[in-house]
């Protein structure tokens, strides 16, 4: 078995992040700041942004498995809060698990650090 050890969701849906600006203007407006239930990305989109790309590159490379995380850049750290990240970490974390849920993708999660 062969598995990639460092993956990153680099293809996410753009919902997410359109979902993170709105996050980010919310430090300055935080009228403007969504919840976390207010991210909608349908299983067909999670399953297109990684058939299309990491899945594509798994068979190419001969992997069986991924550990992935979130895009490092996107994540961010620097900006916001405690609060900003505790929120852009399980929205990005529940998008992971549901492309493991979906069982078209060999995966693991990473830890969003």
């Amino acid at each position: 078995m062969i598995i990639d050890v460092h993956g990153h969701y680099t293809t996410a849906p753009a919902a997410l992040g359109a979902w993170r600006d709105l996050q980010i203007a919310g430090l300055k407006d935080p009228s403007r700041a969504p919840r976390a239930s207010d991210l909608k990305i349908s299983d067909d989109e999670l399953r297109e942004s990684i058939e299309t790309n990491q899945l594509k590159k798994m068979k190419e490379r001969g992997s069986d498995l991924t550990i992935f995380s979130p895009r490092a850049s996107f994540m961010a750290h620097h900006i916001g809060d405690f609060q900003t990240s505790a929120t852009l970490g399980p929205s990005s974390g529940v998008l992971r698990l549901a492309i493991c849920a979906l069982r078209q993708f060999s995966s693991a999660l990473g830890a969003v650090v």
